[in-house]
């Protein structure tokens, strides 16, 4: 049976894991590893992690695809466009990190996130 982490040392992983994304990106690649698009985090990525160690995003920035291609994974990176942070599953169904409602993308598509949360450890 799931239970609810309100372990208060949950909420301070989650608040110090967060500025890691602060000015940093979610790119994103198909599966021969091309980099289609990016979207930015805003200078503060993520507000503070509620009691249970869940952050939800700030405003991420829309993004036009460089290159056409189906979206396969997603990597987020620090601001300096390079380290990674996290590896993402992309899917059109619920069950990954990302849902799309379509993984395929022309040149020129428009990739928005509507919400991102930050969830801490179980």
């Amino acid at each position: 049976m799931a239970t609810l982490a309100t372990d208060p040392t949950v909420k301070a992983v989650v608040d110090a894991l967060a500025p890691l994304y602060n000015s940093g990106e979610i790119q994103f690649y198909d599966a021969a590893h091309v980099l289609l698009c990016h979207c930015h985090f805003s200078a503060t990525a993520f507000g503070s992690a509620n009691d249970d160690g869940v952050a939800q995003a700030y405003a991420i920035a829309v993004s036009d695809a460089a290159v056409a291609g189906t979206i396969d994974y997603a990597l987020i990176v620090k601001s300096n466009g390079l380290t990674p942070v996290a590896e993402l599953t992309c899917d059109d169904e619920a069950g990954t990190d990302l849902v799309f409602d379509s993984l395929v993308l022309g040149t020129g598509d428009t990739v928005f996130i509507r919400a991102l949360s930050l969830l801490g450890p179980d």
